[in-house]
């Protein structure tokens, strides 16, 4: 990734306009949020209890979590079939900017800016309980008429040229039978399962941004981060979500 130099306001006020037929109108986490990134696998067989740790988190309103998928457990007989390569990539880069030599599972990345592991409750409900001391920018979806979603964020350095929107596609609920490697024979729920992650440079202005349809039990989240020189991920700054959902 090349990340070139911009001039922004302090302020940014920009339209995301997107083809999305959303259910309801609604004004999306417009409070500070800690997002946590469970980098799993269903041939992991240390992994369900952190994927149900995941599950508990999502139901918090003030933290965002998201489950990706990797793929590198696929060679022992069972291709996971909510991975891929994209969000090992994700991973290395993490710990590439976390400064570690290699990946592990189940890892927990609070904010990008540190690794727990995914299973350890203690730990990360410190993490969390530290974030409400940290002092952050504001970023808030509204979704209008159901057909755009407008994005205000303020509290950033616009000028940095290391910031980024990060956009993410979560589906919110998935039960999968494993038939064969270290899980085979159970049936593990997953939540908010990313499919997809997108990094792009915030716009100096008004910018339009095309994101396929959402499904009921779909989601969209949105996360302003930092990004090394190289294209590694880092610190996360502000978050929001919006999911779609029937009237």
């Amino acid at each position: 990734m090349h990340i070139g130099r911009r001039t922004s306001p302090m302020r940014i006020l920009f339209g995301l306009l997107a083809a999305l037929c959303l259910a309801t109108p609604a004004l999306a986490q417009s409070r500070p949020v800690t997002v946590v990134e469970l980098f799993t696998s269903q041939g992991c067989n240390s992994c369900p209890p952190a994927d149900a740790y995941l599950e508990d988190l999502a139901e918090l309103d003030d933290v965002l979590a998201l489950g990706y998928h990797v793929d590198y457990w696929d060679r022992l007989g069972w291709k996971d079939t909510l991975g891929d390569p994209a969000f090992t990539a994700r991973q290395y880069g993490y710990a590439e900017t976390l400064q570690r030599r290699g990946v592990y599972t189940p890892q927990a990345v609070i904010d990008g800016r540190q690794h727990l592991v995914g299973s350890n409750r203690p730990a990360i409900e410190t993490a969390l309980a530290q974030k409400a001391t940290r002092e952050a920018p504001m970023l808030s979806l509204d979704t209008g008429d159901g057909s755009t979603i407008s994005i205000s964020l303020s509290g950033a350095d616009g000028s940095d040229p290391s910031l980024h929107l990060t956009i993410v596609r979560y589906i919110e609920e998935a039960a999968v039978p494993i038939e064969r490697g270290e899980n085979a024979g159970k049936t593990i729920a997953y939540v908010n399962a990313v499919r997809s992650v997108k990094a792009m440079p915030l716009p100096d202005g008004n910018a339009t941004l095309n994101v396929p349809r959402l499904q009921k039990g779909e989601g969209l989240a949105v996360l302003l981060q930092a990004y090394s020189p190289k294209g590694a991920p880092g610190p996360i700054l502000a978050a929001a979500r919006y999911e779609a959902v029937d009237d």
